[in-house]
């Protein structure tokens, strides 16, 4: 995340329709994920379905932002920053939740959260091509940031990220 953003805040001219494609083909992997997953063990677990409905939506997502080509950088911009609002709100209550069940994770996925709500605000309020670049890739490197710190972070329990 973090090679891959520098050169797009250097230069954010190509940066447009190079987050658009990341963007595709990241939830329709991500997608094809989760539903290979519920094939291969969710479909055994309680709950497990939602699974299989999570990753067929996000693949749906991923297909749909393909797609996206020939629709005016406006409402794409405003597709990107409705995402970034999305995600954010979805990261914040899932901090409240674990802050609820005690872990003393949440502060890390609080602050992933408000970053991403942050980042979708500006974007709909400045409204242009090369600051919703500027702003994603800004994001991307904090989020590079935070994948390495968590990565190094120590545990008590024995996390499965899935």
């Amino acid at each position: 995340m973090l090679f891959i953003s520098i050169p797009f805040l250097i230069d954010p001219s190509d940066g447009y329709a190079f987050i658009m494609i990341m963007l595709g083909f990241v939830f329709t992997f991500r997608g094809i994920k989760l539903i290979v997953y519920y094939i291969t063990m969710a479909r055994y677990m309680v709950g497990g379905s939602r699974v299989l409905f999570s990753g067929i939506l996000i693949f749906d997502f991923g297909l749909f932002t393909l797609s996206l080509n020939d629709i005016p950088p406006l409402l794409i911009l405003l597709y990107l920053a409705v995402l970034h609002v999305f995600t954010g709100l979805v990261t914040i209550v899932n901090a409240v939740d674990t802050k609820k069940r005690g872990s003393k994770s949440w502060r890390l996925k609080m602050s992933i959260g408000l970053v991403n709500l942050i980042a979708g605000i500006l974007c709909l309020v400045l409204l242009k091509e090369s600051i919703a670049v500027d702003i994603y890739c800004a994001g991307m490197v904090y989020g590079g940031i935070m994948r390495i710190v968590t990565a190094f972070r120590r545990n008590k329990e024995i996390v499965i990220i899935n």
